[in-house]
């Protein structure tokens, strides 16, 4: 019995030994240990033609293998257009089987075939970083740029086939919360096996509702993932004396992530390169909502490292850690940085029936000192079925700005403006069956005490005023709770949602001031507020979605709630409250004819009453030569319409996309408001006269890439027109202004050893009112910008670059800024020689026309400079 048992035994595991599954899995790369994707490899026993199981390497070169038999041996084969084939045979047992291949360009009835750049699989689309590569190409920012179809600003902000991307992943997880200029300016493009986009992306995985925006998703490479990697840099250079320092720290592993950084420098980089917020509730860094002001130059049309004197330090700690389905992010963001800018303004406002207009001449030296901390906590789960997210964010900021204004007597202004916010906002979802149940919840407050001083103000309506101090503090808390029902019924989802929200907000000011003899004058009552201006919703959102398929789309969302509005005056004991019933209905819609093609279309209604700065009846300084107030007790009624509709095409196997859409916008108003100008005082002023103003707009964008030279171009155009009424001296004129744009850019890249690009842009600008006599000359601005990048070996590059601008109504309406660089890879380092402002431009002049004015600003610019850094890895 015992024998029999013993042999039943061995029997069973000679079965399970014969029969288990053997698996096989690889990488397969290159002579320079870079990833090959896309080919394939194929499986079958030794000495048999029959092939048993096949794979296709993924972005990072991946493949798995499994064979259910008895053979001996097994023969594993590599085969792909671009490289040579190669066999390995192993024994039949589970292993790990990594391939070395050599690269060799196959050709078929005279036709060279290469690896596809971009493939297509649904809503997926798959960038191969290495075909778009080049030596230049030091970020993952500088690949993106080469992209079809896809477009980086100068900011950082990306786009897709014209439209902002709604997320930006890297390995599927979304550490950044939107601040995606610190991966994509610090992730090495060598460590990026692909790019992914993700077409009609909605974040939100039980959600029903489609979305017409892309995200971002960056797959990078095994041997990126799961190390630290540490890297630091240090440069030193002169005039005036310069220096650069980073530190970055980043690990992507499975369900951990983490980016810190660390950026010093005074050559003109400032924090908002990195720290900017591209999503999520928009601009990141801490804004002060100031209704004061210093007066400084206008902000060119340059690269700020041209015109800017910095010193900045920004600190930045993302991290990321998922358990099980659940995400945690922290998000410290820290920036200490002082700005000087100087330059000189003239500005011009033609008044009605004036025989000279108003000129306003200012030579301006401005220094702003900004500290910023911005803190934000976030826990996420994000299923199939159920969604919850909460974020908690903290911002502080603690800066002051002063200017001086080069005159007779000189003019000093000094602007304080600290500010700080705690907000927290939890939405959470729940999905049975056909039926969908949503809660949301956002809680906020914030205050800002702010002080400007102006010093002397004898043009401010006396001779014996020293200064004048302008204090204004607003305070304020939000609230708002959502909860949704929703169900799917076919083609169709419904959502209803109950809503009810408050913004409880404070104003108090007081303008004083010193005469010549150091007296205090306080305010009166004319130049001080104290106003308690609340406003409630309580309402319902209907939201109607229908989807035939992949071909027709169509939402239709009605908001519908009563708006109460309390403006309570603790100065005068004047309290008003309004009640209004809301309706603001929106449309969007879509139509595939084919995958690649298809129309869209959106149209909306808005109506909206009244805002704290539309009730404050004392004057406000608002800057040193503008005082404000309101001067009507009726409730700013505003409403608003418009329509877009477009096509869209993108044809992935072509590489060519393209996009044109045009719109019209209509707004009207109860009141129209304009400008007093007494001397260079500024006063507002309110008229109780409807106004309306329309807009008229048309773009058009294409993108294409060429496999001659690896060339990417770009082209496109716009039109825009507008009428709307202008108030000034009391006098209402007809305004009306039209404008035109064209761009065009390429990148190519003939040969390994060079790289060039070039970028084109036009615009025209014209303003005129009354009976459609033009007032002003149209003005015309174009700029071309030329970049070449050599290469005479594979450590050494070297860059040129141009840029050439036209003001047509400047007085030195011709500038050119021209930069060099060389770089030199050399053991673990590599080594930075940048040279700026060759020509050494000292000034740079624009001009820019706006309600019947002309400003002419003229900025001081950053001198010929030398920088020397080298980069290295700690990790």
């Amino acid at each position: 019995m015992k024998h029999t048992i013993a042999f039943l035994l061995l029997l069973v595991v000679d079965l399970l030994a014969a029969y288990s599954q053997t698996v096989i899995t690889g990488t397969v790369s290159d002579k320079q240990k870079e990833p090959v994707p896309f080919v394939t490899v194929t499986m079958q026993a030794k000495g048999e033609s029959t092939i048993a199981g096949f794979a296709s390497t993924d972005e990072a070169g991946r493949y798995r293998l499994t064979f259910d038999g008895t053979a001996d041996s097994l023969t594993v084969t590599v085969r792909g257009m671009m490289i040579e084939t190669t066999m390995r045979t192993v024994p039949n047992r589970s292993t790990t089987l990594d391939f070395t291949v050599a690269e060799k360009a196959n050709q078929l009835k005279e036709v060279k075939v290469t690896a596809t750049p971009v493939r297509r699989s649904n809503d997926t689309l798959t960038y191969v970083v290495g075909s778009f590569a080049g030596q230049s190409d030091r970020t993952i920012e500088d690949v993106l740029k080469k992209m079809p179809g896809i477009d980086v600003s100068a900011s950082g902000a990306i786009t897709y086939n014209g439209k902002a991307i709604n997320k930006f992943y890297i390995e599927d997880l979304d550490m950044l919360g939107g601040r995606y200029n610190l991966a994509t300016r610090n992730i090495e493009a060598k460590d990026v096996a692909s790019v992914q986009v993700y077409e009609n992306h909605q974040p939100i995985k039980a959600e029903s509702i489609f979305s017409d925006q892309a995200a971002i998703n960056l797959r990078l490479k095994d041997s990126a993932k799961g190390i630290w990697a540490i890297q630091a840099l240090a440069g030193l250079g002169y005039k005036p004396v310069l220096y650069k320092a980073e530190l970055t720290a980043m690990q992507f592993a499975r369900n951990r992530q983490h980016i810190s950084t660390y950026k010093g420098n005074n050559s003109g980089h400032t924090a908002d390169e990195e720290l900017l917020k591209h999503y999520d509730s928009g601009a990141a860094l801490p804004q002060t909502g100031s209704m004061l002001s210093v007066s400084q130059p206008g902000t060119p049309d340059v690269e700020k490292k041209r015109y800017t004197d910095n010193l900045t330090n920004s600190v930045s700690g993302n991290q990321l850690v998922k358990i099980k389905d659940t995400e945690l992010t922290a998000n410290i963001n820290f920036y200490n940085e002082r700005l000087d800018r100087e330059g000189y303004m003239s500005f011009t406002q033609y008044l009605p029936d004036a025989a000279t207009p108003l000129v306003i001449e200012e030579t301006t030296s401005n220094t702003a000192k900004e500290n910023n901390l911005d803190v934000t906590l976030g826990v996420q789960t994000n299923k199939d079925l159920e969604y919850l997210r909460n974020s908690l964010n903290v911002k502080s900021s603690w800066s002051e700005a002063y200017t001086h204004l080069a005159a007779k007597e000189g003019n000093y202004q000094h602007l304080d403006n600290p500010y700080f916010s705690v907000s927290n906002d939890l939405s959470m979802m729940k999905r049975w069956g056909k039926h969908l149940f949503r809660v949301h919840f956002d809680v906020a407050y914030n205050n800002r005490p702010h002080e400007l001083r102006v010093s002397p103000a004898y043009y401010f309506g006396s001779d014996s005023l020293q200064t004048l101090s302008q204090e204004v503090t607003q305070k304020n808390i939000t609230a708002n709770l959502r909860t949704s029902y929703g169900l799917t019924a076919g083609n169709f989802m419904l959502n209803y949602t109950p809503r009810f929200s408050m913004d409880l907000r404070k104003l108090t000011s007081a303008l004083t001031a010193i005469d010549r003899n150091d007296t205090f004058i306080p305010a009166a009552d004319s130049m001080r507020n104290n106003l308690w201006y609340n406003s409630y919703q309580v309402g319902i959102d209907q939201d109607y979605t229908y989807k035939k398929g992949n071909t027709l789309r169509m939402r239709l969302i009605i908001p519908t709630y009563i708006s109460i509005i309390t403006n309570d005056d603790r100065l005068t004991g004047n309290s008003v409250s309004y009640y209004r019933w809301i309706v603001n209905p929106t449309l969007t819609a879509d139509y595939s004819f084919t995958p690649s093609f298809k129309a869209v279309a959106n149209g909306y209604y808005r109506k909206s009453y009244g805002s704290m700065s539309d009730a404050y009846k004392g004057y406000i300084l608002q800057s040193y030569r503008n005082l404000l107030r309101n001067t009507t007790d009726h409730l700013l009624e505003s409403s608003g319409s418009g329509a877009r509709v477009g096509l869209e095409y993108r044809d992935v196997i072509r590489m060519l996309f393209f996009n044109v859409s045009g719109g019209i916008q209509h707004s009207h108003k109860n009141l129209l408001y304009g400008y007093n100008y007494d001397g260079i005082v500024g006063i507002k002023t309110t008229l109780d006269q409807p106004t309306n103003a329309d807009t008229y707009s048309l773009i058009t964008g294409a993108s294409k890439t060429l496999s001659l030279w690896h060339t990417k171009l770009e082209a496109s155009a716009g039109w825009s027109r507008g009428k709307s009424e202008l108030l000034l001296q009391d006098v209402i004129q007809p305004f009306h202004t039209k404008s035109y744009t064209v761009g065009a850019s390429f990148n190519a890249t003939p040969c390994q050893y060079l790289n060039f690009a070039y970028h084109f842009a036009w615009m025209k600008t014209e303003q005129w009112v009354a009976n459609g006599d033009v007032s002003q000359p149209a003005l015309l601005t174009h700029s071309h910008k030329g970049n070449v990048w050599i290469f005479p070996t594979e450590k050494l590059s070297i860059n040129f670059n141009v840029d050439y601008q036209y003001f047509n109504e400047a007085s030195a309406p011709n500038i050119v800024f021209a930069d060099a660089l060389i770089r030199y890879a050399w053991k673990a380092t590599e080594w930075e020689l940048e040279c700026s402002n060759l020509f050494n431009a000292r000034r740079y002049v624009s001009t820019v026309h706006s309600g019947m004015s002309t400003s002419i600003n003229s900025h001081d610019l950053r001198p010929l400079s030398v920088l020397l850094k080298v980069r290295f890895k700690l990790k």
